[in-house]
């Protein structure tokens, strides 16, 4: 969406991560676009194939025709916060796959039959508790800031406009 609308950037930096995407691919555009708009660059599509390229990166990122694609197939910019939106949201929801898997095989391993008794599975087990209520809290933590930053941007917008 970029590729059709420069000027949207400000209103998508603050929701993404380079890291939201799930290709690496899509992760390593994100970062060239990062660049060529910290770098006052417009962002085209001939702009960041050819950055691309300089970097020796163009082939790894899926080559000129992957890049046409992605323009081909975002038919407007108008709703790029909302695809910027489902992005974040989609790598939130790994996240949490990930956050539950991870509890799960942690879990798996707790065995009542160590020898070592209740007082110590107990321990074991609230620890393990303990830990995931931290990463649960700090995957929540990082929408709630997202939200702060994106109504940051439009009180800006807003003071800008008076």
């Amino acid at each position: 969406g970029l590729m059709l609308d420069n000027d949207r950037w400000d209103e998508i930096a603050p929701l993404l991560k380079s890291t939201d995407f799930y290709l690496s691919v899509n992760q390593a555009i994100f970062r060239e676009t990062e660049r060529l708009v910290s770098a006052g660059m417009p962002i085209d599509l001939i702009t960041l194939s050819e950055s691309l390229e300089r970097r020796g990166m163009l082939e790894r990122c899926g080559g000129f025709a992957y890049l046409a694609e992605l323009s081909k197939n975002t038919p407007s910019a108008a709703n790029i916060v909302a695809y910027a939106e489902i992005v974040r949201e989609c790598s939130r929801a790994r996240k949490l796959m990930r956050l539950g898997s991870g509890i799960y095989q942690q879990a798996a391993l707790l065995q009542p039959s160590d020898g070592k008794g209740i007082s110590t599975l107990r321990q074991v087990t609230d620890a393990l508790v303990e830990q995931s209520e931290k990463e649960l809290f700090e995957l929540a933590q990082q929408n709630i800031s997202q939200a702060c930053l994106s109504i940051t941007a439009q009180v800006s917008d807003v003071l800008t406009w008076l």
